[in-house]
């Protein structure tokens, strides 16, 4: 049996209001960042970070109807990453071998976590109390692992982000410059994620959320619709 493709609509004037919000908001914390000091400047590059963080969240929870309480592990297994190979290795780009590291670190842990979680048709409270029980193990795990990431005083001397090429060298240490970097990865990731859930994909993820029974009695594959990519197509 073929199955046809959803719907494609014109994006609708509620629909814009996600970017249009978005520039506005970064246009604000730009005005902030001119006329703050250094410690509401880190306040205003801690938030926009934070942001990135809950919009992760938002996109599981609000396409597929996911509550996920394990976030903080993936953004914990990041943030250590970073710290732990910057303070244990003096070689060039340390920090962004980190980010990568981190990012794949991350990722491979939560693909590893959702495949068995989603295949296994873990849904609804289970799903969330499954999620909470990842951070809480996270969690005592690096509380008990003094030696590498520092117990309850977690770790100092973590490196500036910073990129040398040849000659160019590019280093953040200006609390201004870490601002304006979280902002634009922030607004990139939320054009993205705004793009994607308006998309087929996007609008497949939230027949899941109606009826994911459905969804899988008209071919399709639900689990690999979950935990795949913006870019697949089931």
């Amino acid at each position: 049996m073929k199955i046809l493709p959803l719907k494609q609509d014109k994006i609708s004037a509620r629909e814009l209001f996600t970017p249009i919000t978005a520039i506005a908001l970064a246009g604000l914390a730009i005005v902030v960042s001119l006329v703050a000091d250094y410690y509401w400047l880190m306040i205003l590059r801690d938030a926009l970070v934070f942001g990135i963080f809950a919009l992760s969240l938002d996109y599981l929870w609000g396409r597929t109807g996911l509550l996920s309480f394990g976030h903080a592990t993936f953004f914990g297994i990041g943030a250590y990453a970073v710290a732990i190979l910057s303070t244990n290795f003096d070689v060039s780009n340390i920090t962004v071998l980190g980010l990568i590291a981190g990012i794949g670190a991350a990722g491979l842990v939560a693909l590893l976590f959702g495949y068995f979680l989603l295949f296994a048709g873990v849904r609804g409270p289970y799903f969330t109390i499954m999620t909470l029980a990842l951070t809480v193990i996270s969690h005592h795990i690096v509380i008990a692992w003094v030696e590498v990431t520092g117990g309850d005083s977690g770790i100092t001397g973590v490196q500036p982000l910073s990129l040398s090429l040849g000659s160019f060298e590019f280093v953040v240490t200006a609390p201004q410059t870490g601002v304006y970097i979280a902002l634009v990865l922030l607004l990139v990731l939320l054009l993205a994620l705004w793009r994607v859930a308006n998309s087929r994909y996007g609008r497949l993820l939230k027949a899941l959320e109606v009826n994911e029974l459905r969804a899988r009695t008209l071919g399709y594959n639900t689990p690999c619709t979950s935990s795949a990519p913006s870019w697949y197509r089931p």
